[in-house]
């Protein structure tokens, strides 16, 4: 039943509607958890778990890791990035294979291989010319086996429409390439190799690093997705007969992946509509057990771009927030290109933009014993709201799970040109070099248990470059699971998926400028793409099979790399189950962003989430007994007064400092600055022995002092390096409340670099607590090459 209340601010709905007849709409309301356990996991299972939405909002009953296998640079695995500073960025992501076989006489390359059980769930692949994907084989052994039980050329089993899975499974994008979505499971192992031409000459080839395995190989890139099950799961390995034997499943999944209708029956619908004028709400409630299976939502205003911006959709379950998202990101419309034109038309397996903007959602979101929908007008304009919620029966069980939205967004990123400026020699054959990236964007950052299914990503591009017409695009998935240790350290960690672009990740190729839309991949627009005026593309991905399940910790960062200087502005939403409890962590401290924002001397706290203070130490260990701490003082570096703050140039202070670009404008005593600040980092020197004598207080400290807002649970987290090649050394020390969290060292015999440091540990924190972020000369002294490059971030639950 429908129970409504009404307060001051809030708009009460008016028309709910039990139906004495259950709608039939799906497959049975109550769900049933993902195959496994006792029944045997086949083809057949896994088509219906595809056809079944409601699989996604239990926790696996079996649980499984989803990992993936690519064709990434291999210098990655050890060396990638973990924030993204420029110099650990590498991209020759094609050609690389784990190693060489013999089979039957012939000479193949490994792309992937596992022992079992598991199974494939998501495989992408393109290659540099259609020639490629045509006139060459890929095979898949199962089991040990010596005959492949799928043996076809990329074209006919990935994207061409002829693998025999249907074309809901199996599609095209543009460009050359395409993804494959059915399953194929195997008990015991799995390789999958490439048999395929040379398209690339030795010059060419030449121009690759000659370190990298299998350096001659064909230019083949790949990302396949996996689930690996524990051990003993009962699994039927996947045999060509299984097309025959599974046809009606297969059938079916196909069929339901392309009709936008709700899985399960509907046994309560709800309509209706107001005006909010600005800071009104609009709110629908629900008694559980339940699920919601249908939200149906149209905003309108005189400003129809501020609408589906500034309208924003709360979803509250069982009394916990898990949604808190503007309603344009929610149903994947993006971003809006302008007021005059708003909507990014456009369906997948989940969601819906219509021409006259009705916005669909078949996200099934179960809850225990209530929920809440509400729409909150957080513009200035007044907007009319008209939503639909149709709910079904839930029986609630262990493995259930909320259903959880999360949105990022950031402006005016800036981006630097790829090394030397414009490319060598043929710019078509750019794909062979490396170049720099700018960073990570975080797209979420996860505690507790839960599945990820989803994402759309939106980025608006302009381009001051020519020739490569302002590709953004070459910036690599990073996905952690449950990577934290049994100390809540993360520092660590590895990425689980490490990808080959952004453009792979979305399933399409060569930064194409075509619309395309399919169940689990799509982009409805394009036109940011080689775009250099502002244009907008938008591109989502939903998760089937190959959804993403974690046990204590997630994250996934996605690469900044475009190939000219420019901005970008980007935004993400990510789509997640989370069993009761789960939560996503969100910036409350950014040294970088929050230093940009500062005037004076001070940074304000006006949320109560914490502040900043800057300051000079002559102990690593400010809060040390004896400890001689100073404040900086602002806008006092370099010739000209760089703004920043510092001890001045000369004199005794030395020039313990923190500036966001360079730490002199001008004048003889000039030093180089080794390295440019990066995405979300800012520059900081310690002080020592230099122009006129020795700093008072070597250590220059970023200290971040908690607010009521963020105690609880944080995450620290950051980057530090220096770049010298002097005879000289820097220090780095993490310190909470006085107690050393995390420290390195870059020492000066001839080489005082510090290469990326990154730290990374969750903590519990009480208002008033400090975290201090402390670079000091290294013991060397000598305040040249001790330009460092600091990022600091805290997060915390929203």
């Amino acid at each position: 039943m429908n129970n409504n209340k009404k307060t001051a601010t809030v708009l009460i709905t008016k028309n709910a509607v039990v139906l004495g007849v259950l709608l039939s709409t799906g497959v049975a309301c109550t769900p049933s958890p993902p195959s496994g356990g006792g029944t045997a996991i086949t083809t057949g299972t896994l088509a219906n778990e595809l056809a079944d939405r409601d699989s996604l909002a239990s926790f696996p009953a079996v649980m499984y890791r989803q990992k993936q296998a690519s064709s990434h640079d291999t210098r990655n695995r050890t060396g990638y990035s973990r924030l993204g500073a420029p110099w650990g960025s590498v991209n020759v992501d094609f050609g690389n294979y784990l190693r060489e076989v013999t089979i039957n006489g012939r000479q193949e390359l490994v792309m992937m291989e596992d022992d079992g059980p598991g199974v494939i769930t998501r495989w992408w692949t393109t290659g540099i010319d259609q020639p490629l994907l045509d006139n060459n084989r890929l095979r898949v052994y199962i089991d040990g086996a010596t005959v492949p039980v799928i043996d076809a050329s990329a074209e006919t089993l990935i994207g061409g429409n002829n693998s025999g899975f249907g074309n809901a499974l199996n599609f095209a994008t543009p460009e050359i390439g395409g993804n494959l979505y059915a399953p194929i499971a195997y008990r015991e192992s799995i390789m999958i190799t490439w048999d395929g031409p040379m398209t690339h000459d030795e010059a060419h080839i030449a121009l690759r690093d000659p370190n990298l395995p299998h350096s001659v190989d064909s230019a083949l890139w790949y990302n396949i997705n996996y689930r690996e099950l524990p051990s003993g799961a009962n699994v039927t390995s996947y045999t060509e007969a299984d097309k025959t034997t599974y046809q009606a499943n297969l059938t079916n999944a196909n069929a339901r992946l392309s009709a936008l209708v709700p899985t399960g029956s509907i046994t309560q619908q709800f309509a209706d509509g107001s005006q909010l004028s600005p800071g009104q709400s609009f709110v629908h409630q629900l008694q559980g057990p339940g699920a919601i299976r249908r939200l149906q939502l149209n905003v309108s205003g005189s400003n129809q771009a501020a609408a589906l911006t500034d309208t924003t959709i709360v979803l509250t379950f069982d009394g916990q927030q898990t949604a808190r998202i503007p309603v344009g990101q929610f149903f994947g419309n993006g971003l809006s290109e302008s007021a005059g034109n708003p909507y990014n038309t456009g369906a997948d397996y989940m969601r819906r933009v219509a021409s006259d903007g009705t916005m669909l959602s078949l996200w099934v979101m179960p809850y225990q014993s209530a929920a809440e929908v509400r729409i909150v007008n957080e513009g200035n304009q007044a907007v009319t709201v008209d939503m639909e919620v149709d709910s079904g029966a839930w029986s609630w069980h262990n493995n259930s799970m909320h259903f959880h939205a999360d949105y990022v967004s950031e402006q005016s990123i800036l981006t630097r040109q790829a090394p030397g400026g414009a490319w060598p020699g043929d710019a078509a054959l750019r794909e062979l070099y490396s170049a720099e990236g700018d960073g990570d964007f975080r797209f979420i950052d996860i505690r507790g248990r839960g599945v990820l299914v989803g994402d759309t990503m939106s980025i608006r591009n302009t381009s001051t470059g020519a020739g490569l017409n302002g590709w953004w695009g070459e910036g690599d998935e990073k996905i952690y699971i449950d990577y934290l240790n049994q100390n809540g350290d993360g520092s660590a960690g590895t990425p689980t998926h490490m990808g080959t672009g952004t453009e792979d990740y979305y399933g399409y190729s060569f930064g194409s400028g075509q619309e395309f839309l399919s169940p689990f991949v799509t982009q409805p627009n394009a036109a940011g793409n080689r775009g250099t005026n502002g244009e907008l593309t938008i591109q989502g991905r939903v998760r089937g099979l190959d959804a993403i399940a974690f046990e204590q910790s997630l994250k996934m960062d996605m690469e900044i790399w475009k190939w000219q200087q420019g901005q970008l502005d980007l935004a993400a939403a990510t789509f997640w189950y989370g069993a009761p409890g789960a939560v996503s962590l969100h910036p409350v401290a950014d040294l970088a962003v929050d230093f940009g924002q500062a005037g004076s001397n001070s940074v304000p706290d006006t949320a109560g989430d914490g502040q900043w203070q800057y300051l000079s130490s002559n102990n690593a260990n400010p809060s040390a007994p004896g400890a001689d701490t100073q404040p900086l003082a602002w806008g006092v570096l370099g010739n000209q007064g760089n703004s920043g703050y510092g001890g001045g140039q000369n004199g005794t202070a030395n020039l313990p400092a923190i500036a966001k670009a360079l730490l002199f404008e001008t004048g003889v005593e000039n030093i180089i600055i080794h390295g440019q600040p990066g995405y979300h980092e800012l520059h900081v020197h310690p002080g020592g022995l230099g122009f006129e004598g020795d700093a008072v207080r070597d250590y220059v400290v970023a200290r971040w002092v908690a607010g009521p807002s963020s105690a609880g649970l944080v995450n620290i987290a950051g980057t530090a390096r220096n770049l010298a090649d002097g005879n000289d050394s820097v220090d780095f020390y993490v310190y909470v409340n006085g107690t050393l969290m995390k420290s390195t060292q870059g020492n000066g015999t001839g080489n005082g670099t510090l290469s990326e440091y990154y730290y990374e540990f969750d903590m519990q924190l009480a208002a008033g607590d400090t975290v201090d972020f402390v670079v000091g000369n290294g013991g060397q002294g000598n305040l040249f090459d001790d330009e460092s490059v600091l990022r600091a971030i805290i997060r915390a639950p929203r």
